[in-house]
């Protein structure tokens, strides 16, 4: 039996099969879909600028906090090693000259801020009975000085109990004065911060300091009995900033600066005038062998 011939026709590949390819259009995002995921991004940059500026914060607190300790465990070091001697040595001295001198020194050498700055401020307060304390007793010389050049026989029983008074007052405050530094040995230690050298070294120069300004006294003396009035000046203001509150060469030197005009000659009568006031006023301290050449260049027999 003979094939049957078959009716489906074969299909053409090139003609007949048609592909149809994948289409590649992305849907459009709506508005709201859009905003979404920008706020998404938003979000997700902040959270990283939180976490970068937390670490940051977190390091610098860090360093801020360990720094603060440190700072107070120094400061608490020094605290326990100068309640050792501190007090005894400086709040409770009854010697302004020395209080001033030792409080000016801790506010010099402390290492800790904090208690520089204390220190700083005690210094201010005890500069004020040290100022009180030197015009008290430039006063009571003053005022010791005057009744001396009075004529003995002419004084009033009130006038001789005075001279008395005043004496033993001038004398009292030059033995303040004069009194050296002493150190509490009992109250160091050999941990101890600040060694007792060098609170004597710090005394040491201040003895070098008091010699240079004895120079420059010297200087502005001489000077001045040269009637020079600006190198005196000069000399007594160098004096003074050597050693501050030096004898009284800083009120010599306030005061030649104001009357300097009426001293431009040396032929000029306001110098005899000039050394009677400095000799009734500011003589506090002045070595002997000026007080003579003074008087004698003013004409005063006293």
């Amino acid at each position: 039996m003979a094939d049957e011939p078959n009716n489906n026709p074969v299909p053409n590949n090139d003609k007949d099969i048609v592909f149809t390819a994948p289409s590649t259009t992305v849907p459009e995002l709506t508005l709201s879909e859009t905003a979404n995921i920008e706020f998404e991004k938003y979000k997700m940059k902040m959270n990283f600028l939180k976490w970068v500026l937390g670490t940051f914060a977190i390091a610098i607190m860090t360093i801020i906090i360990n720094w603060g300790f440190k700072d107070r465990a120094v400061g608490m070091n020094e605290i326990s090693q100068y309640d050792r001697y501190a007090t005894e040595l400086i709040v409770l001295n009854d010697n302004p000259v020395k209080k001033r001198m030792l409080a000016q020194f801790f506010a010099n050498v402390t290492p800790s801020n904090k208690l520089k700055c204390g220190w700083e401020s005690y210094f201010k307060e005890v500069d004020k009975e040290y100022v009180k304390f030197m015009t008290e007793t430039n006063n009571q010389k003053t005022r010791l000085a005057e009744l001396e050049k009075k004529d003995s026989t002419q004084l009033t029983n009130a006038e001789k109990n005075e001279i008395l008074f005043l004496r033993s007052k001038v004398r009292e405050k030059e033995n303040i004065i004069n009194t050296p530094i002493v150190v509490p040995e009992t109250s160091l230690t050999e941990n101890t911060s600040i060694k007792k050298i060098e609170v004597l070294k710090f005394i040491k120069s201040n003895v070098i300091q008091s010699d240079l300004a004895k120079k420059f006294e010297d200087e502005g003396f001489l000077y001045l009995l040269n009637k020079d009035v600006n190198n005196a000046i000069d000399s007594f203001t160098k004096s003074e900033n050597s050693y501050n509150g030096y004898h009284m060469v800083y009120d010599i030197a306030i005061y030649l600066n104001k009357n300097k005009d009426q001293l431009s000659s040396n032929n000029s009568e306001n110098w005899k005038s000039v050394y009677n006031t400095i000799l009734s006023k500011y003589n506090w301290k002045i070595p002997e062998k000026y007080i003579s050449k003074l008087k004698e260049q003013s004409g005063t027999t006293y």
